[in-house]
């Protein structure tokens, strides 16, 4: 499976526990790497509390986050919405000492003018950015080695591929 999570030239960037890595290059993993375009459009919401349906919650001193598909908004809980993003997520495992993958991201997009809304999980990345700007953000991930797909959904609205 080409460019899936377990077959990627990352894979050679395997050490000991406690050894240290030599730095990863991060265009090493936009070489070959797959990126995959949410079906799902979501909405940023600064919200009065968080939501267990959410895709993410970011709570901090000064307010919570969170993301959510835009059919699913609590209204009575927003204060504010940001409508009409796409996920687009890194299927590739990001090792933690790998510095620099979002700052290239994020300045490749920004090259087009592109905002965008980044999060990370325990093993991978995910930029949010308009719906307009899909195709561009597409186009540019693509000149930098990426594969980007659309996914389609599932039930339970997790995404697969097409």
């Amino acid at each position: 499976m080409s460019g899936s999570r377990h077959d990627h030239p990352t894979d050679r960037y395997v050490y000991l526990a406690g050894a240290t890595p030599n730095r990863m290059d991060p265009s090493d993993f936009f070489e070959g790497g797959t990126v995959i375009v949410s079906a799902a459009t979501y909405a940023v919401v600064k919200a009065e509390r968080g939501d267990p349906d959410a895709f993410a919650t970011i709570r901090d001193e000064n307010e919570t986050t969170v993301v959510v598909e835009e059919e699913r908004v609590d209204e009575a809980s927003a204060v504010e919405v940001e409508r009409g993003w796409k996920r687009l997520t890194f299927e590739m495992v990001l090792p933690f000492e790998l510095v620099g993958f979002l700052a290239q991201v994020a300045g490749a997009l920004a090259e087009e003018d592109i905002s965008i809304f980044a999060l990370s999980a325990y093993s991978t990345d995910h930029v949010l950015v308009r719906e307009d700007d899909v195709a561009a953000a597409a186009a540019k991930l693509e000149s930098l080695g990426c594969t980007v797909e659309r996914a389609g959904t599932t039930d339970d609205g997790n995404y697969c591929r097409n």
